[in-house]
């Protein structure tokens, strides 16, 4: 119940801090921590502003737009990811692997798509 005590101060605490946990021998990875009042509006924009921020990555840079669309494929269409590298740099992964399979069922050829 009391967030001077030092063992919270890792939790950003008491100045309700953004902070980052350590990765686990590859169990858990490192994650971004934001602390905001009940009933504040948060957005996933903010955390990923954060994230890029906290790497060295100036999001000024970006314009809306594209910050909005690299938001979206990391965190809606979940068709890249963003790594933290051993030398805590990012590094953006893309999913770009196609599989097409297509086969004859009951005298109509079908294809198999994957559902997102």
């Amino acid at each position: 119940n009391d967030p001077y005590r030092p063992e919270v101060e890792h939790l950003g605490l008491p100045a309700c801090s953004p902070f980052t946990t350590i990765p686990s021998a590859l169990i858990f990875p490192e994650s971004n921590w934001a602390w905001y009042e009940v009933g504040t509006e948060w957005s996933a924009h903010i955390g990923l502003a954060y994230l890029l921020e906290k790497h060295g990555i100036d999001v000024d840079c970006y314009t809306p737009a594209a910050f909005t669309e690299l938001w979206e494929e990391v965190y809606n269409a979940k068709y890249s990811t963003l790594a933290v590298r051993a030398d805590k740099s990012l590094e953006r992964r893309i999913n770009v692997i196609k599989v097409w399979l297509s086969t004859e069922l009951l005298s109509l050829e079908h294809v198999l798509v994957k559902r997102w």
